[in-house]
């Protein structure tokens, strides 16, 4: 299954615009959308997303 991240117009603008010696803006948007998959993934995680309650 692919799992796509949805930009809006301005953060898509916002990321490719990023300038670095470093990385191409290409490889910014890519970094980006890797962590927000990997961040999702994490919080669907129901030992991590459980709620605790003294």
């Amino acid at each position: 299954m692919t799992r796509v991240v949805v930009w809006t117009p301005a953060v898509r603008e916002k990321l490719t615009e990023f300038r670095s010696k470093r990385f191409t803006p290409l490889e910014t948007l890519d970094f980006v959308a890797q962590v927000v998959l990997e961040t999702e993934d994490l919080v669907k995680n129901p030992v991590v997303n459980k709620t605790y309650t003294e």
